[in-house]
């Protein structure tokens, strides 16, 4: 699906300033935290984050980071989210679900 991590060629280093995150300015922010009620409205409202092409383009993804992170058998299924994610064009054998979690 491609996509480039933004915080470091370093794989221990997990997170990154939000002013670093801002100056890099992303075409695309996955929401790993869908699941935990947070939409991508709420994330598009953070202070300076409108600037950001992600943002401005409407390419701010939810995805539910626990069949992503957490090992077992979901976790192909955690794959295929993350690549759609990344590309929504994406075509896959079977789809992955949607995220259900972020109410309006």
């Amino acid at each position: 699906a491609g996509g480039d991590p933004i915080t470091t060629s370093d794989p221990s280093v997990f997170s990154i300033p939000v002013e670093q995150l801002v100056s890099a300015d992303p075409e695309i922010i996955v929401v790993g935290d869908a699941a935990y009620g947070v939409c991508p409205d709420q994330v598009a409202a953070r202070p300076g984050w409108r600037e950001m092409t992600a943002v401005a383009d409407g390419a701010v993804r939810p995805i539910d980071d626990t069949i992503v992170t957490r090992p077992g058998p979901r976790l192909a299924e955690g794959l295929a989210s993350l690549a759609v994610a990344i590309d929504p064009d994406l075509e896959l054998p079977s789809p992955p679900p949607a995220v259900t979690f972020c109410l309006p």
